[in-house]
């Protein structure tokens, strides 16, 4: 399994094998996969520089911070979306009639959690995986 990257490798040096794939990656043709690649890859690189994934060292306690927040936008989805699996109706809970805007403002608020949690995945695999832009 050599394409694990090990949990104690500095993110620095995670950043730079990013930068180096990508630059490989623009010159080569493109297809839909490099592309989408290489908007993966920025867009990692730009939510590293931001808080709260800034301050971490290591690629394990960025992982960690990842997961942490992925598994906060988790239950905030299955708090939120009464349909999703998890969710737990109460016998208290009422069944209350929305009108379309705020249902059209609840399944964007749905939407956007859950490409959030799917992005939040996609890092985990580039911080994981050597191969993720191969």
């Amino acid at each position: 399994m050599s394409n694990i990257r090990e949990g104690n490798v500095r993110v620095y040096y995670l950043e730079r094998e990013i930068r180096e794939a990508l630059n490989v990656l623009r010159a080569r043709p493109l297809t839909e996969r490099s592309k989408r690649q290489l908007v993966d890859g920025a867009k990692f690189l730009e939510m590293i520089k931001h808080t709260p994934y800034s301050r971490y060292t290591t690629v394990a306690s960025l992982k960690e911070r990842i997961v942490k927040e992925r598994n906060k936008l988790k239950a905030e989805l299955v708090k939120i979306d009464t349909g999703s699996s998890g969710h737990q109706i109460t016998i208290y809970e009422m069944l209350d009639e929305r009108s379309e805007e705020e249902k059209k403002r609840h399944a964007g608020r749905v939407a956007k959690l859950k490409d959030e949690i799917h992005w939040l995945h996609k890092c985990l695999g580039i911080c994981k995986n050597t191969d993720y832009f191969k």
